[in-house]
């Protein structure tokens, strides 16, 4: 970005040593801000250019005072990382006609005591309803919106989006100030105010690139996709419904390649995001790695959404809330499928409270999916806890014991594999339960790779212009590790009649859903230092219908929770460090807000356990990079 010194001197004129200019882009104190590329529409400021300036919206029927001034000033500190002090350089009152165009002396030397120049008023009547108070800068007579500049150096996100203008999505290729990562260009929370009768009034969304975004391109972490396929034509219907309730979205963000478990060192073609968590050089795992890093690392982000068939791993490695929503309550349209009956978008958040209001307008009203059916016990699946070690076990012990004793329920401990031997579905043949899913799940995979299929088809065919050949494909076509070449579609429809099966089975013999309901607490995996230079050799779940395919298979609400941290001692630090633990609890499919609600209630009456958590090294604790 080429640029000549200025700084701001006499009349709010920027000169040299505060700010640079070039390229729509500025330097304020430090902070870099970008310039909106068209300027609002309204009246013109001669004699003006180059002037930062904060616009206020003074109350009707109030005077402007220097008591109501610095309450606002406090406030625009409080709640905005965008506006800074030397946006007051020029200030520009929008007032009704019960207000008085003078300014008071008494204001004026406050303001400028704080480096005011000069100040203008406006009679808010007369204005575009799209100038709202916050921070501006006037070029050559005319206002424009401005953005912070934040750098990604966690790597986190695939593509950068300038702030749309219309339906359209436009790149924004600025890098980070250190050159090593790229840039995200923050919206003001003050400008968000004017939405608040809207759902998602002012929040800061990053989504996974398998949602669709008008005019951006898409890559599943894979050069050959991002070059075979030009920019969406359409926009995710679940981030329209975002933007339209008031969001603001970011970027898109990286995620494994083609939506496969492979590990940070087995990425080739894009570098694997960096978890904030512990030492910094943990795996965030999961297909939904960059949403989860990315939330766990940066304060000025407030939810990302992660479509997949869960959301498990990443929340449990980047240590945040995570809801699964039930299948079909979120829509999928404008987002690339994988698993048809699983694929659901899911949503990362760090306060429980602001997510449990997030999804009540995000998702299909509750009563379109099933009624609202109170809890009626607590369950601990045994035999998908002996998948982690006693350590982690008894971490979670002591969360099921709070759920006991905050929601006065019942509490059972039960094996599935053991129900299922003793009272197994008259289809299963006499079958384990092992027998009967192992496979089954196995063969699921033929869906996404038929869809593989079509992009190695459309790959050589678009970059080559010649057939697929029979026996070979560039490497990064090599999407996945699993042995599933002899997987016929006649295998994949005998699958789902198995998930069917299990379906009907589990809602009869464990949840017992015509007369119970019960809350159902999980694990995710086992949890022990996973540095992103080994080479994977960790113990995975155990295959079928393990701890991360459980809810995917019932189509089932699933909720994350984060509940401890594990101490261990850094090989890339040299000190003790904590890995996050969080655990899953499933509900009935439709019943997600009460699932939100009745564990907001539990964790905000909870001493030991927390409904928030913090960006940076550890959960639990605010003072941390």
């Amino acid at each position: 970005m080429s640029s000549e010194p200025l700084n701001r001197g006499h009349g709010g004129h920027l000169e040299p040593s505060m700010v640079t200019w070039g390229d729509r882009a500025i330097v304020v104190n430090g902070a870099r801000y970008l310039v909106s590329s068209s300027p609002k529409a309204g009246p013109t400021f001669n004699n003006r250019n180059r002037h930062l300036v904060t616009v206020i919206e003074q109350q009707p029927g109030h005077a402007i005072t220097v008591e109501s001034i610095t309450d606002i000033i406090a406030e625009y500190k409080e709640i905005d990382d965008v506006w800074q002090a030397a946006f007051l350089s020029g200030v520009i009152f929008l007032v009704d006609h019960t207000t008085a165009s003078d300014v008071d002396i008494k204001v004026q030397n406050y303001l400028k005591s704080l480096g005011n120049s000069w100040i203008d008023t406006l009679p808010v009547d007369t204005i575009s309803s799209d100038i709202q108070p916050g921070p501006y800068i006037i070029l050559e007579g005319k206002l424009y919106d401005t953005f912070k500049l934040v750098d990604d150096m966690h790597g986190t996100f695939m593509t950068a989006v300038r702030p749309p203008t219309s339906d359209t999505f436009e790149a924004l290729r600025l890098k980070s100030s250190t050159d090593e990562f790229s840039a995200v260009a923050l919206p003001s929370r003050i400008k968000s105010r004017s939405c608040l009768n809207k759902p998602f009034c002012g929040f800061r969304i990053a989504v996974k690139d398998v949602l669709f975004l008008k005019g951006i391109k898409t890559s599943l972490q894979c050069r050959a996709f991002y070059d075979t396929y030009g920019p969406n034509t359409e926009t995710a219907k679940c981030v329209t419904k975002l933007q339209d309730g008031g969001a603001h979205i970011l970027r898109t963000l990286k995620m494994n390649p083609i939506g496969h478990w492979v590990e940070p060192v087995e990425y080739v073609d894009y570098q694997a995001p960096w978890n904030p968590r512990a030492d910094g050089y943990q795996s965030s795992e999961g297909s939904s790695t960059g949403p989860a890093a990315a939330l766990a690392a940066y304060d000025w982000l407030d939810f990302t959404i992660g479509p997949d068939r869960n959301v498990m791993r990443p929340a449990l490695w980047c240590g945040l809330f995570g809801l699964r929503p039930t299948t079909g309550s979120v829509p999928l349209e404008g987002m690339r499928r994988s698993i048809r009956f699983m694929d659901t978008p899911g949503v990362y958040g760090r306060d429980l409270g602001k997510m449990k209001s997030f999804y009540q307008s995000c998702g299909r009203p509750l009563s379109d999916l099933t009624t609202r059916k109170p809890f009626t016990s607590v369950v601990w699946a045994t035999d998908i806890w002996e998948s982690v070690d006693q350590n982690q076990r008894d971490l979670a012990k002591g969360f099921f014991e709070l759920l006991k004793s905050q929601t006065g329920l019942s509490s059972s401990e039960i094996s599935f594999v053991q129900k299922w031997a003793e009272d197994p579905p008259k289809e299963a043949l006499g079958q384990s339960l092992d027998d009967y899913m192992v496979k089954a799940i196995r063969d699921l995979a033929y869906q996404p790779g038929k869809n593989m299929q079509q992009f190695r088809q459309d790959y050589y065919k678009e970059i080559w212009n010649t057939a697929l050949p029979e026996s070979s494909c560039p490497a990064e076509l090599v999407v996945s590790s699993d042995n599933i070449s002899d997987v016929t579609e006649s295998d994949f429809n005998e699958a789902m009649e198995h998930m069917r099966v299990y379906q009907n089975w589990f809602h009869a013999k464990i949840w017992q859903s015509e007369t119970s309901h019960p809350l159902i607490l999980l694990p995710i995996e086992n949890m022990t230092p996973r540095y992103r230079d080994e080479f994977p050799n960790f113990r995975r779940p155990p295959p079928g219908v393990n701890s991360i395919f459980l809810s995917p298979v019932l189509g089932a609400p699933e909720l994350l929770v984060p509940i401890d941290e594990i101490p261990y001692q850094s090989r890339v630090t040299r000190q003790e460090e904590k890995l996050p633990f969080v655990i899953g609890l499933m509900s009935l499919p439709g019943t997600d807000l009460l699932l939100l609600e009745e564990v907001h209630r539990i964790l905000t009456k909870s001493e030991k356990y927390h409904a928030q958590v913090y960006t940076g090294t550890n959960m639990f604790s605010k003072s941390n990079t």
